[in-house]
């Protein structure tokens, strides 16, 4: 060991030293220990796992053979975030105008050492160009303080700066062992071990901690459970890095593959529109036919294919959107005068009808006001119109006149016969006179 930071604390198999909190934590699960290799948690290798943390050995896992392959799951790539404190002579109160300078030169040194560290921890970085490796490591300065003191030499400054170094993922292969060892484990013993190396010039590292670590989702994939892993956005969405999120195709585009960043816009032809956001097929690109229904006008019906878009028209209209309206044919006026001359005969049947009807009514009532204007009396001076009068015995065999038959209900005059002996309906209801077949007269 070159120093003291070095030096660690004994922890039992299943154990390793967590420098952050400088005790033993145990190995998570899948993970083992092996003092004789490395004081730090292994990585099982394929088709090992463990039951649980704290574990020294791994075991071999057993798969029903079922006759497919699964794919590999996805590596999640992950950002491990450490504090360090910097000490340095620096005016604190002047420090905005050497801020950025200062940022470049930690940024620098610290880069240059991890692109060293990847030739002995392989999977630090999955680039094949390690000069290319780390370009995205981030290094924010968060304050400066100057420590009080009495003298009048001028005091150090404490600089707090935080460390993000993206894209990792949960293991580093260590060359040298052939084992997988823990990213967090590898990088918290390096800070402790190698403060030069993240120190630039003028600068001293007093302290290092490590934060934590989050997800590093790749295109097409958000951050979810607390930046603790990643969900793929699915097909008809995007993936929009501004805001972390999944948001739907907008109009008149779609897409057909999940974990996609952009969406594709329908054909600059005719099927270029969508009915709604979130698309997820061409197919649901249409024409103007389903998105606009009154494309054709006065009730035409619109269609349409690949090439163009056209509408049928009813009878009478024209035009490419069946906009025009043609002139009447010559046949209507006859129509037309042929309907009114039709109307016109119906009424003239009608009026010949009515006065017809009129004229047989009018004929009815004269032939029965004809009675009615002759004498009321018969030649015996009797009113025949009192339906009870008493009939003359003397006279009753005289010949009787035919108003006096027809007007007195007493009598029926019977034309048949030519008298006036009551044959008719009033013979056995009229109680005034009652004929004697076998006297040949009336009995009052």
């Amino acid at each position: 060991a070159k120093s003291e930071s070095y030096c660690i604390k004994f922890c039992l198999p299943g154990q390793q030293y967590d420098r952050t909190t400088a005790t033993c934590q145990n190995c998570p699960k899948d993970f083992y220990t092996n003092k004789t290799i490395s004081q730090y948690c292994i990585k099982c290798p394929d088709g090992y796992i463990t039951y649980g943390e704290g574990s020294d050995t791994c075991v071999k896992l057993s798969i029903p053979d079922s006759g497919t392959t699964q794919a590999p799951a996805e590596p999640v790539q992950q950002t491990y975030s450490f504090n360090l404190k910097y000490k340095a002579e620096v005016d604190c109160d002047n420090f905005g105008s050497i801020r950025n300078q200062i940022k470049a030169n930690i940024l620098g040194k610290i880069r240059g050492h991890l692109r060293n560290l990847v030739k002995r921890f392989a999977k630090l970085c999955s680039l094949p160009v390690i000069s290319k490796c780390f370009a995205s490591i981030e290094v924010k300065i968060k304050n400066c303080n100057t420590a009080t003191t009495r003298k009048r030499s001028t005091a150090p400054s404490f600089i707090d700066v935080e460390l993000n170094i993206p894209d990792l993922g949960e293991t580093v292969t260590d060359s040298s062992k052939d084992v997988e060892l823990q990213t967090e484990a590898v990088l918290q013993e390096d800070l402790d071990t190698q403060k030069a190396e993240y120190t630039p010039e003028g600068f001293t590292l007093d302290g290092s901690s490590f934060v934590g670590k989050y997800v590093t989702c790749t295109v097409g994939y958000i951050s979810t459970n607390n930046n603790q892993s990643c969900e793929k956005c699915l097909a008809g969405t995007y993936h929009d890095s501004t805001s972390n999120q999944c948001l739907n195709c907008t109009h008149n585009s779609y897409q057909e593959e999940d974990g996609q960043s952009t969406c594709i816009n329908c054909p600059e032809s005719i099927n270029k529109y969508t009915l709604f956001t979130g698309s997820r097929s061409k197919s649901d690109c249409v024409s103007e036919c389903k998105k606009n229904p009154n494309y054709c006008k006065n009730e035409g019906k619109c269609y349409s294919n690949e090439v163009t878009i056209w509408c049928t028209c009813k009878e009478r209209f024209s035009g490419p959107k069946c906009e025009d309206q043609a002139e009447l044919t010559s046949n209507t006026p006859y129509i037309i005068g042929g309907a009114v001359g039709g109307f016109a005969l119906l009424m003239i049947i009608a009026l010949v009808v009515i006065s017809i009807v009129r004229c047989l009514k009018g004929s009815r009532d004269s032939s029965a006001s004809k009675y009615s204007q002759k004498d009321d009396l018969d030649y015996n001076g009797y009113n025949y119109n009192v339906p009870l009068q008493m009939y003359d015995n003397n006279s009753k065999r005289g010949r009787m006149p035919d108003s006096y038959a027809r007007m007195n209900p007493a009598f029926g005059y019977d034309d048949q016969f030519g008298d006036t002996y009551p044959r008719g309906p009033y013979r056995e209801d009229n109680n005034a006179y009652r004929w004697q077949e076998a006297n040949g007269d009336y009995d009052l």
